[in-house]
């Protein structure tokens, strides 16, 4: 048996590398949001989404995804997440004794 959670796994680290080389953000969507988000929806039951069977709830995700646009994503929210970025990575950088960073989306440089 196929697994449901397996396949929204692989495709949420699809859309998290298309947003990466995008924006350079990594890991913006999460499989156990949406999941949550998914069985809060009431389009199934709890005990359904853990008996984990693909053939089961992928047609009823990709109804529910038509209205809930799980893994849309705006510039708003781009932004949002890269200013948030930005305060955590200066925190981190104060906190270990440093005065700035620069982040180029590989690495993280502190002085």
């Amino acid at each position: 048996m196929k697994s449901f959670y397996k396949w929204l796994d692989n495709r949420v680290d699809d859309e998290n590398n298309w947003i990466k080389e995008d924006y350079g953000i990594r890991h913006f969507l999460c499989p156990d949001v949406i999941s949550e988000n998914f069985v809060d929806s009431g389009s199934i039951t709890v005990e359904e989404f853990e008996e984990d069977n693909f053939e089961v709830l992928h047609p009823v995700f990709e109804e529910w995804s038509k209205t809930a646009k799980p893994f849309s994503v705006s510039q708003k929210d781009i932004d949002e997440h890269i200013k948030e970025h930005k305060a955590e990575m200066r925190m981190r950088a104060m906190e270990s004794g440093y005065h700035n960073f620069v982040d180029d989306g590989e690495r993280t440089y502190y002085w």
